[in-house]
């Protein structure tokens, strides 16, 4: 049975990558995998579906779904008010144009620690697209600087409001800057390389002919930028929003579904004379509406996860990891990675770790590892084998930026798997084992 179960978890798994990659929503192949996987592992379908699954979805929304849906309708009504052209305008005179990828990857980090983590990728793709278009540089690098601003330091640094790390901080109860100094030293790290691979990456692409190329089927202004300077708010006006969730979150220590939300009263009242009559209210229930299925969705992923945990496969894994000899810390970013792999979702994983491994947390803390530590190792290593090709996530940005998988993917490789893990091996990992905290 336990041979049997393993294939379910590649089937189920493979046969949810392979239909959302092909265009099927979560709501429909995340269900469908879990069936599978019940029925190899001598599960019955409906129990698992409407007991641990559908269980596991509601936890993992009632965590997310408030953040994505305050996240979302803050990150339209910047939108909306300029607020998100005046920084970009900001960064892009201050660094140059062929510098855009630094300018792209701060403005996406920035929004994501802004809490934005959904609606702040449709607030970047047309800045993006006008600085690259600018640089000449093939388009298609958009996808991986938006992602690889986003989900690097962005969703792992200490004091972000992610997914990820507001997950581990209800189930651990440690704080929002745990294990701080390894963390800010990896977040400094993980800046300068992706910022110096981007810009390689750019002009390697143009030394072999791959240049910037219109698009007519996605809809950008071009000249937006210049011609909304002289009407778009400051930049200091701008900055206020996303400062506001990041002090309110971290400072205050307010829930981050009520900083957005309170930053959005802020962006609101800042800029009410570029509100027509019932335009708050529209653009508010826009922003709301629009992360509702993707906050489902990836409730949904935690859900299979829950699934998974009850298998026999599942079970031998943890009882290998939970007995063996390495050390404590590298056991955390092994299961971080592998689980995120298993299930396409860094928010996936960190759940069913936290809903299965707790007693091997607890145990390890009692003999003195660090809990922030733990934490912050956690939150990184998830967010390194989840952005394989598999991620639904990135195929959907791929399909909605227009951007062919084959030719935009790379980038997104690099940065969002391969550089997250050379940093939390090479400069977390030994600052934690050091005895930094």
């Amino acid at each position: 049975m336990i041979a049997l179960s393993f294939v379910g978890i590649v089937v189920a798994l493979s046969f949810v990558c392979v239909t959302m990659y092909r265009g099927w929503s979560p709501l429909v192949a995340v269900p469908c995998g879990a069936v599978i996987l019940a029925l190899f592992s001598g599960m019955n379908p409906g129990d698992a579906l409407v007991g641990p699954f559908m269980k596991q979805t509601c936890n993992l929304f009632n965590t997310i779904g408030p953040l994505f849906m305050t996240g979302s309708m803050l990150a339209s009504t910047m939108e909306h008010t300029g607020s998100a052209r005046s920084i970009a305008r900001f960064l892009s005179k201050t660094f140059g144009v062929k510098n855009c990828c630094w300018v792209i990857l701060i403005v996406a980090g920035l929004l994501s620690y802004g809490g934005m983590s959904l609606g702040g990728y449709l607030i970047v793709f047309p800045i993006a697209v006008y600085l690259v278009k600018q640089a000449n540089y093939d388009r298609n690098i958009v996808l991986g600087l938006i992602l690889g601003g986003s989900w690097s330091f962005a969703s792992w640094g200490p004091f972000a409001p992610s997914t990820g790390n507001i997950y581990i901080q209800n189930a651990m109860g440690t704080p929002s800057s745990a294990g701080l100094i390894p963390g800010m030293v990896a977040l400094v790290v993980d800046i300068v390389i992706l910022g110096f691979y981007f810009q390689w990456q750019a002009k390697r692409w143009q030394k072999q002919g791959r240049f910037y190329e219109d698009d007519s089927t996605v809809a950008v202004d071009e000249n937006e930028m210049e011609r909304t300077a002289a009407t778009d708010p400051n930049l200091i006006v701008s900055l206020i929003p996303p400062i506001l969730v990041i002090v309110l979150y971290n400072v205050v220590k307010l829930n981050i579904a009520v900083s957005c939300t309170l930053a959005w009263l802020a962006c609101v009242l800042l800029n009410l004379r570029r509100f027509e009559k019932g335009q708050i209210r529209t653009l508010a229930t826009k922003g709301l509406g629009k992360a509702v299925i993707p906050a489902i969705s990836m409730g949904m992923l935690g859900g299979i996860g829950a699934v998974v945990a009850l298998t026999p496969a599942y079970e031998t894994v943890l009882h290998f990891l939970e007995n063996t000899t390495a050390h404590p810390y590298l056991v955390c970013i092994l299961a971080a990675n592998g689980l995120a792999a298993m299930l396409g979702s860094a928010s996936g994983g960190v759940a069913l770790m936290m809903s299965s491994m707790m007693p091997y947390f607890e145990r390890i803390i009692a003999m003195g590892y660090n809990a922030g530590n733990i934490h912050r190792l956690v939150e990184m290593a998830s967010l390194g084998l989840d952005s394989l090709p598999c991620n639904g996530t990135i195929a959907s940005c791929s399909e909605l930026f227009n951007m062919p998988y084959k030719k935009a993917y790379w980038p997104v490789f690099v940065s969002c798997t391969l550089i997250n893990i050379l940093v939390t091996l090479l400069v977390a990992l030994p600052l934690m084992m050091m005895g930094l905290t």
